[in-house]
């Protein structure tokens, strides 16, 4: 339920090509569409920006926003603000604590993967993968490394590969 007088949603998405997909914005339009309000999209790509982001939103009026969070320690106190303020957000991505998330088990998905490889007759392994500075990709590596040596895959664990990104 809106409160009266706002029609805003803000989705805040990092700007990282990496991150970046079509997808997350049209559906902020659809929900936001769908109870006659809009969507506004901002993108970050610092944890400074997503900071300056949270706080703006803090200052104007919203109906609600979604948040893709740069890192794992993102501004729990502003998030703790809009929660005393009972402004409706959602984290993507990321479990950050006391909200409402939506994501997966990076690490346990990683771990699962490479245990069906290994069942299945693999034993020589590689991961590849975005950049290791954002949290997911980052859990899903140590989900990999562990599962490697966990199965004494030895060779497997250092085979990270990195596909940069236009911005790296």
């Amino acid at each position: 339920v809106l409160a009266a007088g706002l029609s805003q949603i803000h989705i805040i998405h990092p700007r990282s090509q990496a991150y970046y997909r079509r997808g997350p914005i049209e559906a902020a339009h659809d929900v936001a569409q769908a109870l006659g309000t809009h969507t506004i999209p901002m993108l970050t790509s610092l944890p400074d920006d997503e900071r300056d982001a949270l706080a703006q939103i803090l200052r104007q009026s919203t109906a609600g926003f979604v948040l893709w969070p740069l890192r794992e320690d993102c501004d729990r106190d502003l998030l703790a603000q809009f929660r005393q303020l009972r402004v409706p957000f959602v984290v993507c991505d990321q479990d950050v604590g006391d909200c409402d998330f939506v994501g997966v088990d990076n690490w346990a998905g990683t771990r699962l993967a490479v245990e069906h490889l290994r069942r299945a007759g693999h034993r020589n392994i590689a991961y590849l993968t975005q950049s290791l500075k954002l949290p997911s990709p980052a859990q899903r590596c140590a989900g990999y490394r562990a599962a490697c040596l966990e199965a004494r895959l030895r060779s497997s664990v250092g085979q990270v590969i990195e596909i940069p990104t236009h911005e790296e």
